[in-house]
Order: C-alpha cells, then structure tokens, then sequence
C-alpha cells in the first residue's frame, strides 16, 4: 500500500528507475550454470 501523501515521490522514484533501464547494461552470468 502507498501512503497517498508518498505518490509523488514513488512515481517519480519509479519514473527515474524506467529511465535508467535504458542506459544499463544487465551482466550475464558469468560463474556457470544458476541453480537453486
């Protein structure tokens, strides 16, 4: 639940988040095989 008096700052929070996903690079697994 968000707090409405938070709105504006998550939605900015997730706005800055969306506009970073472009400029990153996401690392691929380098150790082998994941597993759990």
């Amino acid at each position: 639940m968000i707090d409405p008096a938070d709105t504006r700052s998550i939605v900015a929070f997730v706005l800055d988040v969306c506009r970073d996903a472009d400029t990153r690079t996401v690392n691929t697994n380098t150790f082998g095989i994941g597993r759990l």
